[in-house]
């Protein structure tokens, strides 16, 4: 059908997209390092991350440090981006161990404030990079803060094919609302493992 055309054409742009991030982060000289959820990191969450917001993420993380501690999986995988050794983002996923096994939830995304939307994409494309490859989760959803006065970050996941499920006005505070979002992952894996095999092949 013509729909499912569109819908395939969507993904394959969005999986040739994913391709392109490594390169991207190869030039921007951006570099993935394990989270640590310690010194600099904290720091960053803290002004990174919205008042309130990051108040929320802090207790989460000494959660998540507990249960690694104890040995305990929680759920959550995160990691940390750094350009020219600095931190620029934080970002992951969680699977919340009483959803069905097909679904995952994004984890925070936290971007420094002046990173530029092609950084963000990059950093949001590397996360779905790693789910398409190393995991067999068939939706993801997400849960946006969005600031409706100044944010740009809805109209990066509608362009990364997240589709609006509902909207929670004011759920954070005024003019601060919570959107959920979904990727169907299973449509767009199809599309990545055929590109990455094809250019398997042509090495």
């Amino acid at each position: 059908t013509m729909e499912q055309q569109f819908v395939d054409r969507r993904a394959s742009l969005l999986a040739n997209k994913i391709a392109r991030t490594n390169l991207f982060m190869q030039r921007q000289n951006i570099q993935k390092v394990p989270v640590t959820f310690a010194g600099e990191q904290l720091d960053f969450i803290r002004l990174a991350m919205v008042d309130g917001i990051n108040e929320d993420a802090l207790r989460t993380i000494d959660f998540h440090q507990r249960c690694i501690g104890a040995d305990i999986d929680n759920g959550r995988q995160y990691w940390c981006m750094k350009k020219d050794d600095e931190i620029i983002g934080l970002s992951g996923f969680h699977y919340r161990l009483w959803d069905p096994k097909s679904i995952v939830w994004g984890g925070w995304f936290v971007a420094q404030p002046n990173a530029s939307a092609m950084t963000k994409i990059a950093m949001l494309l590397d996360t779905l990079k790693v789910l398409l490859e190393e995991t067999d989760y068939k939706q993801l959803y997400i849960e946006v803060f969005a600031d409706t006065t100044q944010s740009n970050i809805l109209g990066i996941y509608q362009s990364l094919l997240f589709t609006e499920l509902s909207r929670f006005e004011n759920f954070y505070g005024p003019q601060q609302d919570m959107v959920v979002m979904k990727l169907e992952l299973d449509e767009l894996r199809q599309h990545w493992l055929s590109l990455t095999s094809a250019q398997l092949q042509v090495q």
